[in-house]
């Protein structure tokens, strides 16, 4: 035989169940209903290179979806849900921790200078010969020369870069006209 405090509960207990059964009815997800802005983080390279495609396809299949893009810094991981940014793509040696993430390719460094440059007709670089010239360096859209720079400091040794500069474009541009 149910107590009174039993039946109390019992109909708080219905009433709470219904809800959960209308959580249930929610119908799927739809991208052409899909409104609002998405925020998408992302080096430059991949702003000029990738995200018009994507922007393409999202348009069609989300006509009502706006986009907005941020150039990613390495301290944006900590505040993804502080920016507002919904995806971001950005290089990693590992997978982060307290993020979704997936794996959408690999990259790999390497040394751009011109055809006429004293080192382009070396096979290989070594340490001397690279740190003989100035370097380039982008600064924006992550970490992208990280690498290069932690071995060189393990080694005691650093580049000596003369100009810096957020985008990878522009760091093309001064390359060619030096």
């Amino acid at each position: 035989i149910p107590t009174p405090r039993a039946l109390a509960l019992k109909a708080k207990l219905d009433d709470l169940l219904s809800e959960f059964d209308h959580l249930l009815d929610d119908k799927p997800f739809e991208p052409a209903d899909w409104q609002g802005e998405l925020v998408v983080a992302s080096s430059d390279y991949v702003a000029q290179y990738v995200l018009p495609d994507i922007a393409s396809h999202l348009s069609q299949l989300a006509p009502q979806l706006d986009m907005a893009y941020r150039l990613w810094q390495p301290d944006f991981l900590d505040k993804l849900h502080e920016l507002g940014i919904h995806i971001a793509s950005s290089m990693y040696p590992s997978k982060p921790e307290g993020v979704s993430s997936v794996n959408i390719g690999s990259d790999t460094s390497v040394c751009l200078m011109k055809a006429s440059h004293p080192l382009a007709s070396y096979k290989e670089l070594t340490v001397d010969a690279l740190l003989s010239y100035s370097h380039i360096k982008v600064t924006g859209g992550g970490d992208k020369d990280s690498s290069t720079d932690t071995v060189l400091k393990e080694m005691g040794l650093a580049r000596h870069i003369t100009f810096k500069v957020p985008f990878f474009s522009a760091a093309v541009n001064r390359l060619v006209s030096s």
